[in-house]
């Protein structure tokens, strides 16, 4: 989805993509029973983590609020399930701006109920993926 993004969708007159990457990070698996950690699966050695999202949440709304300021557009799409944004998403609202939600399914409820509207991201996903294509 991310080549897609830059390739083609922020080529495209009026649009301007921004994304950034997650950092994984090492945390390891608690037992509430025993009280025992562990940082790599006992099957095949696969270390355990997640990815750490240090600060993109406030550089969204910064982007959101900043860009909106700067009168440059009247619509946005923001890609989350997360209802953090839902303060972002009001105010920029009561300014007539547009927030369209693209979320996955099952996911994010809340946020997309006060968007202008919402999508499904999964949908789209198979159709986003480029096939290698043989010579």
């Amino acid at each position: 989805m991310k080549n897609w993004l830059h390739n083609f969708l922020d080529r495209q007159p009026g649009f301007r993509v921004f994304t950034s990457k997650r950092h994984w990070r090492a945390h390891p698996v608690h037992c509430r029973s025993c009280g025992a950690s562990t940082y790599s699966c006992p099957s095949c050695n696969a270390a355990f983590g997640r990815a750490a999202e240090k600060t993109i949440d406030a550089r969204i709304v910064t982007d959101l609020i900043g860009l909106a300021w700067e009168e440059a557009y009247e619509v946005a799409v923001l890609v989350s399930s997360d209802k953090d944004f839902i303060p972002a998403v009001d105010y920029l609202q009561s300014k007539n701006i547009h927030v369209i939600n693209a979320t996955w399914h099952g996911r994010g409820h809340e946020l997309a109920k006060i968007c202008w509207v919402s999508f499904e991201l999964d949908t789209f996903t198979t159709a986003l993926t480029r096939t290698a294509q043989t010579p």
